[in-house]
Formats: C-alpha cells, sequence, structure tokens
C-alpha cells in the first residue's frame, strides 16, 4: 500500500493527523461508494416515478440504467480526483472536501436547467437534485472513512 507524502515544498513536510490517504484503498473505498449510492438512487428515482409521479417524460429519470450509469461516473470521477490529490497535495482530504462541494454545486445545474425540458416540473428537478446530493455524501463520507491512514 503506498501512502501519500506531502509534496516537496511544502513547509514542515509533515501531513496533518489524519490527512494522510492509503492510495491502495480508493478502490475499494469506490466500489463500496458506488454500490451504496447505486442502491440509494434506484430507491430516489422509485420513490419519484411511484409515488411522486414524475413524469415517464422527464429523461435523466427515464431509465434506472441512466441513473446506474450516472451514479457510477461520478463515483469513478470522485476517486480520479481524490487519486491526483493524495500524489500531489499535503492535505488531500480536505482538498477533496472543498472539491467535492465545488463539483457538487456545479452539478446542480444540470438538473434546474432541465425544469423547462418535457416532464421537467419542480418535483422531477427535486428528486435529480435529491440524486445529486445522496452521491456526493455517500462519495464524500466513504472516502474519508475508508481511504484515510
Amino acid at each position: 500500500m503506498t501512502i501519500t507524502t506531502p509534496p516537496s515544498g511544502t513547509g514542515s513536510g509533515a501531513a496533518p493527523s489524519g490527512e494522510l490517504v492509503v492510495i491502495g484503498r480508493i478502490p475499494r473505498a469506490a466500489a463500496i461508494a458506488a454500490a451504496v449510492a447505486v442502491v440509494v438512487n434506484v430507491i430516489i428515482r422509485a420513490i419519484g416515478v411511484g409515488p411522486l409521479d414524475v413524469s415517464s417524460d422527464f429523461d435523466p429519470l427515464s431509465s434506472v440504467g441512466a441513473a446506474v450509469i450516472s451514479t457510477i461516473l461520478g463515483v469513478v470521477g470522485g476517486a480520479v480526483v481524490l487519486w491526483l490529490l493524495a500524489r500531489s497535495t499535503a492535505q488531500p482530504l480536505r482538498n477533496f472536501w472543498f472539491v467535492a462541494g465545488a463539483v457538487l454545486l456545479f452539478s446542480l445545474l444540470g438538473p434546474v436547467s432541465l425544469g423547462s425540458e418535457p416532464g421537467g416540473d419542480a418535483t422531477s428537478v427535486t428528486v435529480l437534485i435529491a440524486m445529486h446530493l445522496a452521491t456526493a455524501t455517500i462519495v464524500v463520507g466513504v472516502f474519508t472513512a475508508l481511504t484515510r491512514e
């Protein structure tokens, strides 16, 4: 297992306690985060298209497959970002939290912009936003818990 070390020129050369990331743990954390996020998002989608009656015309929620693929791509993207930060920064987790927050905010533009699409009412947009929030929360939580030294 490889443990990150602070890049040269970062001052004292020691990362704050709990900031070291075991790079070898990232794939396992990503697999667990993906599995949990997929299950949660499938449940959120089922509530949306079931009791909340989201229109079948709303493309992002029209199939389970689209939700699964989008979720997995988001988790893989997060794993790549954490890996890059772990190799290049003294505080990879802290930096990951900031990047994840910024990416989450940016990702919410998608659902909001889809409000004018066929089937894109307030309920469908809210369900899609809930899926984004759930995935981000799961990824940050699982990556922080399972990759920290």
